[in-house]
């Protein structure tokens, strides 16, 4: 886990936007079934971390 020492990235709510944004762009770059399983292990990631 990285911690950024900034106030742009100090709030899990910040870190969900960004979070967001990466599996959208991920969607829209890779819209694939195979994705599917990566975005949920990533979000799955995401919710552990920031949960």
């Amino acid at each position: 886990m990285i911690h950024v020492q900034s106030p742009l990235y100090g709030t899990v709510a910040t870190f969900r936007q960004v979070s967001t944004l990466i599996i959208l762009l991920s969607y829209l770059t890779y819209n694939n079934k195979e994705n599917k399983d990566v975005r949920d292990r990533i979000k799955a990631r995401i919710e552990a971390g920031a949960g």
